[in-house]
């Protein structure tokens, strides 16, 4: 049996050439029972605030690459597990637009 959790947060909104866009931060994992080890797909990406083109990702230099973790838990801890995670990955795109280059 496999589980999953999603946290996504909106940092900030920034200007773009494409016009104003959110810089958005995520995590997806899923938790293998079999395994006893979950996967974290950590990422971060505009998208763009005109509804027209909202589920467009944009990517920007400054932002920190996608990182896949993997780790074993039990799996009451999975999701709590997953949080912490996603608080140390928010805390890093955080660090990235406030150090992001001046436009």
């Amino acid at each position: 049996m496999s589980r999953s959790s999603s946290f996504s947060e909106i940092l900030a909104e920034v200007p773009t050439p494409q016009g104003r866009s959110e810089v958005v931060a995520t995590a997806e994992s899923a938790y293998d029972d079999h395994a006893g080890r979950i996967r974290v797909e950590l990422d971060a990406f505009l998208r763009p605030v005109d509804l027209t083109h909202a589920e467009q990702h944009l990517r920007a230099d400054w932002l920190p690459h996608a990182q896949v973790v993997q780790e074993r838990v039990p799996a009451d801890e999975a999701t709590a597990a997953t949080r912490a995670m996603f608080q140390t990955w928010s805390h890093q795109v955080r660090r990235a637009l406030e150090q992001r280059p001046a436009r």
